[in-house]
Parts: C-alpha cells; structure tokens; sequence
C-alpha cells in the first residue's frame, strides 16, 4: 500500500507547486490593491463649469496641520486648503498656483495648468486600446479645442464585468456625457455600447433623460462584421433612443472627434468608405423595420430585441444562446474525435466557470480543488466510510482549503481571489465527488487522465464562448441554433471509428490489409 500511495503523493506535491505558481505568479490578470501615486499633476483638463479638484498631494507634498495652503486659480478666483475645488466658466488655458510658508519661513510655489474647453467628446474604451493610442487622441483633441473624456477599463476579466465597470464610470462623469457632442465607443465587439445600454437600464427615467442622449450621436469603433454588430447596435438604438449609431472603423477616429456636426459626421464616413473603402453602417429609427416585424424567419431575432429593450442583460442572452454551441462542440469532439471527459454537463459547467472568473484564477481554483479532493481521499482512506460520508468529509475538507485561500487573498490584498463569486466555486467544488468517484472505480492515472481532457476541452470551450466574433454573430442571428439540432443529429447517427481510434487500431488494421 505503501509502494501505491508514494507515487500519488509525489504527484500531487508537483501539482500543487504548479498551482501556486499559476495562481500566485505575476501575471496581468492577478490584480493586487495598488498603492496611490503622489506624482505630480502639472496639467489638469475640464470642460466649462465642470468641478475641478486640487489638492495639495498633487505635488507631493505632505500636509501639516499648522500650515495654511494659498490657491489661486488664475482667473481672479482664490481660496485656501488642502483640498478644495473650483469651477471655470470660461473656455481657455489658466494657471492655477499653490503657496505656503515652508518651517524655515520661506515661501514656496507650485504651479498647474489647466485647461479649458468649451466642446466635450466622450471616448468609452477598454484593454483592446493600450495607453498610448489613448493619450495621443487626448493630445490631437486638445490641440482642437476639444476636451476628449476618456472612460476606460483594461480590466482583463469576463465582458460583462467590464461592461459593467465602465456603465458605473459613465455614470460617474454625467456631468460630462450630458455637454458631450458625441460618445465614441472604442471597445472589443460591442462592449461600449452594452456598457450604455447597462447604464440606461440602471438609472432612474428622469436621470438618464438629463443626459440628452436623444440628442446625441454614439460611433462604435467596430473590428468585427458590422453586418452583425448592427443587429446589437439596433437593440442599443431602441433602448438609448440617440439621434443616431454610426458603426465604421478606427481609420476615421481622428476626423470624427473634430466633427461639427451629425452631417459632418455622415460626410466623414461617407467619403472614408469611397476613398479608402472603410465600411460603415448607420443605425436609426429608419433600420429598426428590419426587427420590428415579426416572422417566420427572424422571431428569435425579433424575441431577442424585445428582451433586451425589456431590460434582460445582454450578457445573459449571449450566455444561453452559446450554451448549446459548446454543448454541441464537447458532443463532437466525444463521438467524432473521441475525446473523453466528465460527461457534458461538467465540462460545460467548468467552462461557465472560466467565464465568470477569468481563465488563470479558474485554473487555479480547478487545481487547488482537485488536489484538496485527493489528499482528502488519501488521508481518510484508512477509516473504511461507506461512499456518502466519506464524500461528505471530502468536500468539507474541500470547502476549508477554498475558505483558506480567500484568506490568504485578504491577507494578500488580492482583490482578483477575493472578488470571485462563490457560484463557480461551487460549480468546482462539485467536480471533485465525480473524480473521487473515477479514481475508486479506475485508479488515480485514470482520474488524473479524464481529468486533464475534461480540462482541456473546457479552455478550448472558454475561448469558443469568448470569441467576439461568435458572441456577436449569435446574437445577432440567434435562429442559427436550429441548425445545431440537425448537427447533433447527424453526429447522433455516426457509425464509424472515431479519429482517436484510427491512431490506437491503425496497425491492426494495416496488418489485416496486407
């Protein structure tokens, strides 16, 4: 027994530095709290009679009780603290300058420049735009008299949290986005315009109508088919009722946050599309025919649409609609390639999880569960339970060693392990009675094998699920999972070797050949 239950121990040791090392490393999706920088701001941008905040740590310096901060804002205005706030009325450059006596009685100064302007564009942008394609739209706006409002997330989880994130950061600058010309939404697929959606879905009817979006025109920045996009655009339309959604491409970015006008806009687009063929659609009370009426042919389409102006969360819809795609992939890859897995439930399960925690903390959380399973199942092995206590104590052991590691992410500051929701947890969590089971019946490596295809099959789910293009298009055509049943039907009917085994008999049956 001794001989059989080293080898495992070893194993599981390896595993388990393997999945310190993923869940713990570096890596871009492993947030920590930052600390706050106290680099100095020497400019500051505002758009007429918007609040602008100073604060005394803007130049590194450390406040004292017994000292007294002097501002002056540049335009006749003054005050005095260690921070305070100030409205400018006029568009224009001002320098705004700080003053105190230091503890050696000498006077010490500190300048600001702040900026002014009088036309507002909102730009909505995610991790797809890195800092320097932002800071150098910031910059050519600026020297157009155009203040540009970035709001921005490069969180690197699931869309629907960042479509949330960036609807609470929209709401945060409504000030802003109520003075704003245009809204430009520079995203992946349609995550700009869901995060508009999300915010006019959560806001009270007289708030989101002092925005004045029905004034407004909102371009969407579109890197996929805008065949498809518009679909979702139409959905975006009717919720948000804008003047208009001009869905094109980031050739024509700087020309659009100059634009004058919505004609100006249309002229931009138009001449764009004849002398360098950059595509682009326009989205409006005239396209929403295309939906509203109801038929044989587009009634999911025509169910969707309603759903969402209902209030329905996009991401929810995309969720159920791309359900059966995996459930048909996991189908083919079992009866045609001849993989093996946990069944489909659990790998479809697994996947969701990926989805809701991003795919490192999900691997993490998979490992850190299925090794806690297996030293479980060691350690009380001896006690000879019958099958549902001992499962019983699993899963509690399972459960502590999960509470442990939300723990060590509080004690950590690792807002990435503290924030997962307990659902995918969970959903792990359930996996482990199926590999304890596996292992009574056909030994660890068995386990360990099934596992590891389970695994696979559940990543290469997780990237079919987040493809942009996919989530899009689905959406978009949601009739297409019709299609799906005749698929499955027609792998329900297969006869033949599964490729997988074309490999494990292909000698024999080149030996009854010759």
């Amino acid at each position: 027994m001794a001989k059989k239950t080293f080898p495992l121990i070893k194993f599981l040791l390896v595993s388990l530095c393997f999945t310190l090392f993923i869940g713990l490393g570096k890596d871009g999706g492993s947030i920590a709290l930052a600390q706050e920088s106290n680099s100095p701001e020497l400019e500051k941008l505002a758009s007429e009679n918007e609040t602008v905040s100073f604060s005394v740590s803007d130049f590194n310096i450390e406040p004292k009780e017994e000292m007294v901060y002097f501002w002056s804002f540049g335009d006749g205005g003054t005050d005095s603290g260690v921070e305070i706030t100030h409205q400018y009325d006029r568009k224009g450059k001002y320098t705004a300058a700080l003053s105190f006596l230091n503890e050696q009685g000498e006077n010490e100064y500190y300048y600001v420049s702040v900026f002014v302007f009088s036309e507002v564009v909102f730009l909505v942008s995610d991790g797809s735009k890195n800092e320097e394609e932002i800071n150098e739209l910031i910059s050519y706006a600026s020297s157009k008299d155009i203040l540009l409002v970035n709001i921005h997330d490069d969180a690197s989880g699931p869309d629907y949290i960042v479509e949330g994130s960036l609807s609470q950061k929209l709401l945060e600058k409504s000030f802003n986005l109520e003075k704003a010309k245009f809204i430009i939404c520079d995203t992946k697929g349609t995550i700009g315009l869901n995060s508009l959606s999300r915010l006019a879905q959560g806001i009270e009817p007289d708030t989101f109508k002092s925005l004045g979006l029905s004034k407004k025109v909102i371009i969407n920045i579109n890197g996929a088919s805008i065949g498809a996009i518009s679909r979702i655009a139409q959905s975006t339309f009717d919720i948000l009722k804008p003047e208009l959604i001009i869905l094109t491409q980031k050739e024509v970015v700087k020309e659009l946050i100059v634009a004058q006008d919505t004609e100006d806009l249309l002229d931009i687009v138009k001449k764009a599309n004849i002398e360098q063929r950059v595509n682009y659609k326009i989205v409006g009370v005239h396209s929403g025919r295309i939906i509203k009426k109801l038929s044989l042919t587009n009634f999911m389409s025509y169910g969707v649409n309603y759903m969402i102006n209902k209030g329905v969360p996009i991401n929810t819809i995309t969720l159920l609609l791309i359900l059966p795609v995996v459930a048909t992939i996991i189908s083919f890859l079992r009866q045609v390639i001849g993989v093996k897995t946990f069944g489909i439930y659990i790998p479809t399960i697994i996947t969701l999880s990926f989805l809701s925690t991003g795919l490192k903390h999900g691997l993490f959380v998979f490992l850190v569960v299925l090794i806690a399973g297996s030293f479980a199942r060691i350690f009380i092995r001896k006690l000879r339970l019958l099958y549902l206590p001992r499962m019983a104590i699993v899963l509690t052991l399972v459960s502590l060693t999960i509470l442990a590691m939300l723990t060590y992410g509080a004690y950590s500051r690792r807002t990435a392990l503290i924030s997962m929701s307990i659902f995918p947890m969970l959903i792990m969590i359930i996996l482990v009675e199926r590999f304890v089971a596996v292992q009574i019946e056909k030994g660890f490596f068995s386990a360990v094998t099934l596992s590891a295809e389970t695994l696979a099959v559940s990543i290469f789910c997780y990237y079919i699920m987040n493809w942009q293009f996919l989530r899009t298009f689905i959406l978009a055509y949601p009739e297409i999972v019709f299609f799906l049943i005749i698929f499955n039907v027609i792998i329900g009917r297969w006869t033949g070797l599964r490729f997988s085994e074309y490999f494990r008999f292909g000698r024999m049956v080149r030996r009854r050949k010759a």
